[in-house]
């Protein structure tokens, strides 16, 4: 969880050994109450310890709660009660577990990962150090004898390679103006300083250190680079040599975690994008000491050193000290210490003397493994000054500091002149060193001086002169430093004799040296010149095999071109006999489409005069209304003036008659106040008589329906209870018509004669009844009085029970449709209603049949197969004498549902029937609600559907064709045709392609080649962490050798032989379904998942280069991912749709669909792919 600290890994080294504590054991739980309050606390105590940041605890207690799940519907109470015990449990705990576990371990992965590589890194680092120091005591052991030979040893060469990871500015300087090799100079100072000064060549580059972090990779450095040094670093791998500096770059100094040391690995060891030729090396020195050598090849010379470098100890002595305290008065002289014993010093030896030759010695003898090619300068001669120590912890006496420097007593005048000519003599000799060493440098070829090592501090002043000094009292600083001088240059002058010496021994064991080198070299001369004769000899043997091998090439060549035209000649043939085909075919076209033109003329001209004699037809009823509405008009106007008159008339009689009908209004309302009363008691009366008749007329009803007998009725009738009428009444759902007997099928019961009822008409004397208005109408039957009078007329039936009844079939004309019952019944979907959007509906979870809702969602978001469905097209190819089919109801249920889920008005619904017609068909393996494999299912409704709408109605009889010694091409299209005639539908248009199978014999080779045909392609997943869907291809396109069990029975060996077997992709369909092998069974025959991220494009995938067939012109789109998460045994599934209306994409996830964007497509549950063409489809 983000802010909190993970704990350290304690449990497993990785995530497969971790799974091993979540196996619960031989553990069973027996009561699901107890079961649910276990995994109520292994969730709680998963969710604290992921608080506290112990991933790994909380996994394997994750893990536990699924296991616990399980075994809990396992249980019989759960398998009693089981809606009971699943509210109880609740999804929405199970979902978070889910999605936890599945966080849990990519991150447990990666650490599991991340800690094998730091391990692998300090045993590598380890390693190194213990080669450096076997190295080093090795180096040790030679160093006298190759500070001889490599000091004396000058070779001056056109082309100078750094050695040992380091290179000196000599070496780099050669290997700039050389030109023949190629340099890349990374600079890893700071971007401000690179730009204020650095190498003044294009081979050079910045890369800052504050971008390379410890245990930093390519990746990283690439990502944080510099513009300006982009171009070179993607070069870096076609450069001859890369040289690393900083300010002081040293090889001493790529300790493991410093920023050349980091960078040199990221480059050299841990780069798995290129490969450079060669170790990267160091300049010895930095980039200061480039600048004190070639200060002209820089873009500035003059730049201030950083404070890290500045603060050095300078060669220069110090003017740091204290001045006499010359107001202090009066001061005690202190007294005379007692002069040590002079103490014997150590002569000057090779080993303790520090000068720039040796200094180089030290260096070479480091590197004696590898040669050397620095050119060294033992001639050269430097005078090291020791800086003096003054002792400042006591003050010059006042008296002795007030005098005048002519006051001095004489033997200090003396040892003062004495100095003098002893400083002159230094002058001497310094001019003379100069002037040595300037001619010296110009002999050089391309080389300079090596400059002394400013690493190491100069050595103190001898403490022999300092306890001389201090014993006799010696205040004057001056005269000090100029007699420390003195002895310093005494001492110089003999350690450069002792070097000289040391010198010329080594010239002349470089010389012996040499010479044993070239009497070496003639002895290997004489040995190749014995070998060059044994050559000659095998040379002239390797001409008669030339020359053998040439006439047997012509031979075969000749006979490759014999069969080669014998090869033309048959294609030529076979090719005109296509034509041949070709022109008879366009004939035949060209005469079937005159006999449609000809048809389709007659029937419109058939049409024109049809079209004619209605229209005649209807100018005549258009007259003949036209004079009737004459006459009605006039007889409606007479009408209208005879209502006049006859309205004047009874307006008249109205204003008389209202006068007694006042009067008479008040003797009526007490005369209706009494019948009123007396009707109330009167309907009162009549309604507990017509209760009472109810009831006695429903028990006997009851009775009735009791015996009423079996009717066997035909397909598509049903036979129905009218609670009205209390009788049954059948329905025609063939021609949607009803009625009241029953089909005509003979049955073993006698059929009452029915009772024919006349009623009168109405007669024009009857009144109406009293408190109405209206009176009832005789124009048609009375129906209450007919039922009443068959319910007492109907004779009761009487059964025949101690034989069978014989079962009639009903007789099938060719005129006689045959209609399922399944198309005409009323499904049950228990929809919940609300706008959505057309193809937005989701389908509720019965269980555990999400692995089926998400195969519905993918194969109803492919827009040529929906627009099929709900265009009803498949009703007219549904093939119900199909032995393979499924009566047409697989295809009929896809049907209803498709099209609920494209009526837009429906947020879910549940597919009750559809899910009992997968149960009918494809029991056990898709019984009940248990998990199962989306994959599976796929496979089987494709197939299913396929064969309910299989418009091939007479098979013919299969036979083995064989297409060997034919092209591919032709094999291929003649195997296409084969399959068609067994195989026409809307899934073989949209969903089968062809697959090339090569077989060849180890033996004999014996080549056979067959042509497939596939529905969906299954790629292997590689067990590593992520890959491409190329990498799934070419996995699967890769030949495999049949050995064992699996090896081919050879038509030509006539026994099994071993075999190489070779699958290409032939043919692509319009709509390619892809399905991911994640699945595996390890050696304990446990299903175990690959839970590899895949990466797949989403647009434009284009297969050209992998179709060995007829390519396609327009590039796949991704449309559909069903998506797999968690295990087998608790795992869910969704799907991820893109709406072929809206362009946009939706998750499905059972009941609910919800909006995503395009970049949530990728995930690493990815599980089944559709991929189609862009194709023009209208629903």
């Amino acid at each position: 969880m983000p802010g909190v600290k993970k704990k350290d890994l304690y449990l497993a080294k990785d995530i497969t050994s971790l799974n091993k504590y979540c196996e619960v054991g031989s553990q069973k739980i027996t009561s699901a109450r107890l079961g649910v309050k276990s995994a109520d606390k292994l969730f709680k105590n998963g969710q604290e310890s992921d608080m506290l940041g112990d991933e790994e605890r909380a996994y394997v207690l994750f893990m536990r709660y699924f296991d616990c799940i399980q075994n809990i519907k396992k249980t019989a109470d759960y398998k009693k009660n089981e809606q009971y015990y699943r509210d109880l449990m609740g999804t929405k705990n199970l979902l978070k577990a889910m999605d936890e576990a599945e966080r849990l371990q990519e991150s447990l992965k990666k650490r599991y990962e991340e800690r094998e590589a730091e391990e692998i890194v300090k045993k590598l680092d380890a390693l190194d150090m213990q080669q450096e120091e076997n190295s080093k005591k090795q180096q040790e052991q030679d160093a006298i004898e190759a500070e001889k030979i490599k000091a004396a040893e000058i070779i001056i060469q056109d082309k100078v390679t750094a050695e040992a990871g380091v290179i000196t500015p000599q070496q780099l300087y050669t290997l700039l103006t050389d030109g023949t090799t190629s340099l890349l100079v990374i600079d890893t100072r700071s971007e401000k300083e690179f730009q204020e000064s650095h190498l003044n060549i294009e081979q050079c580059i910045s890369i800052p250190s504050d971008i390379i972090p410890s245990g930093t990779t390519v990746t990283y450095i690439e990502k944080a680079l510099p513009t300006a040094s982009k171009v070179l670093w993607d070069l870096r791998d076609q450069v001859d040599q890369i040289v690393l500096m900083d300010w002081k770059s040293a090889a001493k100094g790529l300790s493991t975690g410093s920023v050349l040391k980091t960078l040199k690995d990221a480059l050299y060891k841990f780069d798995a994008s290129k490969c450079i030729k060669v170790e990267p090396c160091v300049l010895d020195g930095g980039y200061d000491n480039w600048l004190l050598y070639y200060p002209t090849m820089t873009t500035n010379a003059n730049i201030p050193r950083p404070p890290s470098y500045s603060d050095a100890v300078s060669p220069i002595p110090s003017l740091d000290f204290d001045y006499p305290d010359f107001d202090t008065a009066f001061m005690e002289t202190p007294k005379p210490e007692v002069k040590p014993p002079p103490q014997p010093t150590k002569p000057a030896t090779i080993e303790n003397i520090t000068t720039p030759s040796n200094l180089i010695l030290n260096n070479t003898a480091l590197n004696n493994s590898k040669p050397n090619n620095v050119i060294s300068n033992t001639t050269a001669q430097v005078t090291v000054k020791h800086i003096p120590t003054v002792n400042r912890s006591l003050k010059p006496q006042e008296a002795q500091a007030s005098k005048p420097m002519n006051a001095q007593p004489t033997n200090n005048s003396t040892r003062t002149s004495d100095l003098e000519s002893l400083r002159k003599e230094l002058r001497t000799d310094d001019k003379n060193i100069m002037e040595g060493n300037e001619s010296e440098m110009k002999t050089q070829v391309k080389a300079r001086p090596n400059m002394p090592d400013r690493s190491s501090k100069p050595s103190d002043v001898p403490k022999d002169i300092i306890n001389d000094l201090s014993s006799k009292k010696v205040l004057n600083t001056e005269v000090t430093r100029e007699l420390i001088e003195a002895q310093e240059t005494r001492k110089t002058k003999e350690e450069e004799l002792l070097d000289y010496k040391t010198a010329g021994n080594i010239a002349d064991t470089t010389h012996q040296m040499t010479l044993s080198r070239l009497q070496e070299d003639q002895k290997r001369a004489d040995e190749m010149q014995r070998r060059s004769k044994e050559e000659a000899k095998n040379y002239a043997d390797l001409l008669r095999k030339k020359r053998q091998i040439e006439e047997e090439i012509k031979v075969e060549k000749e006979k490759w071109e014999t069969e080669k035209q014998k090869r033309q000649e048959e294609e030529a043939k076979r090719l005109a006999e296509i034509e041949r085909l070709r022109k008879l075919e366009e004939e035949k076209r060209e005469a079937q489409t005159e006999v449609d033109q000809l048809r389709i003329e007659r029937k419109r001209k058939e049409n024109e005069g049809r079209k004619k004699q209605e229209e005649l037809d209807q100018a005549k009823l258009i007259a003949a209304q036209e004079a009737a509405s004459e006459k009605a008009k006039e007889a409606e106007r007479q009408k209208m003036e005879e209502d006049l008159k006859t309205q004047l008339k009874l307006e008249q009689e109205r204003k008389i008659q209202q006068q007694k009908l006042i009067d008479e209004s008040i003797r009526l309302q007490e005369k209706l106040k009494a019948e009123k009363e007396a009707n109330e008691r009167k309907r009162r009366e009549e309604e507990d008589k017509r209760i009472a008749k109810e009831k006695s007329d429903k028990e006997k009803q009851d009775r009735l329906r009791k015996v009423e007998p079996e009717i066997k009725l035909p397909t598509g009738w049903e036979r129905k209870w009218d609670e009205k009428s209390q009788k049954y009444f059948f329905v025609n759902h063939t021609k949607g018509t009803t009625q009241w007997e029953p089909p005509s099928i003979s049955t073993t019961v006698n059929k009452p004669v029915p009772s024919i009822t006349k009623t009168r008409l109405r007669d024009e004397n009857d009144t109406p009844r009293k408190g109405s208005n209206l009176a009832r109408s005789h124009s048609s039957p009375n129906i209450a009085q007919m039922l009443e009078d068959e319910a007492l007329h109907k004779p009761i039936p009487k059964f025949e029970r101690f034989s069978k009844p014989t079962e009639e079939k009903p007789k099938m004309t060719r005129q006689q449709p045959i209609v399922s019952l399944n198309s005409a019944r009323v499904r049950n979907l228990q929809p919940t209603y609300g706008s959505t959007g057309r193809g937005l509906t989701g389908l509720r979870n019965m269980g555990n049949t999400c692995y089926m809702s998400t195969c519905i969602q993918c194969l109803s978001n492919t827009p040529a197969l929906t627009a099929y469905f709900l265009a009803d097209y498949y009703k007219e190819d549904i093939n119900r004498e199909n032995k393979l089919s499924k009566n047409g109801e697989l295809a009929e249920e896809y049907g209803v549902l498709c099209k609920a889920l494209w009526q837009g008005q429906y947020r879910s619904i549940t597919p009750i029937d559809f899910k009992c017609t997968v149960d009918k068909y494809f029991q056990p393996l898709f019984g009940g609600f248990s998990q199962q494999d989306s994959q599976e299912l796929l496979v089987f409704l494709l197939d299913g559907i396929h064969e309910d709408c299989n418009r091939v109605k007479n098979r013919p009889q299969a036979k083995e064709d064989d297409f060997s010694g034919q092209p591919d091409h032709t094999a291929a299209e003649k195997a296409w045709q084969v399959h068609k005639q067994f195989n026409q539908s809307i899934m073989v248009e949209l969903f089968q392609g062809q697959l090339k199978s090569t077989l060849t014999c180890l033996t004999c080779g014996k080549t056979s080649v067959k042509f497939d045909v596939f529905m969906y392609i299954t790629l292997p997943v590689p067990t590593s962490r992520s890959c491409s869907l190329q990498d799934c291809f070419k996995l699967f396109l890769k030949e495999e050798k049949m050995t064992g069990d699996s090896r081919w029975n050879c038509p030509r060996c006539k026994c099994k032989r071993d075999a190489i077997k070779k699958i290409d992709i032939w043919k692509t369909p319009p709509v390619l379904i892809i399905c991911l092998k994640r699945f595996w069974f390890d050696s304990h025959q446990f299903r175990q998942k690959i839970t590899t991220t895949v990466d797949f494009p989403l647009r434009d995938m284009s297969l050209n280069g992998i179709i060995q067939g007829p390519k396609r012109t327009k590039p796949y789109n991704l449309y559909a991912v069903s998506n797999h998460y968690g295990t087998m045994e608790g795992g869910h599934y969704t799907a991820f749709s893109r709406n072929s209306l809206t362009e946009r994409w939706h998750r499905f996830d059972d009941h609910m669909v919800s909006d995503m964007s395009e970049r949530e497509v990728k995930t690493s549950a990815a599980y089944i792919l559709f991929y189609n063409v862009p194709m023009e489809v209208r629903f």
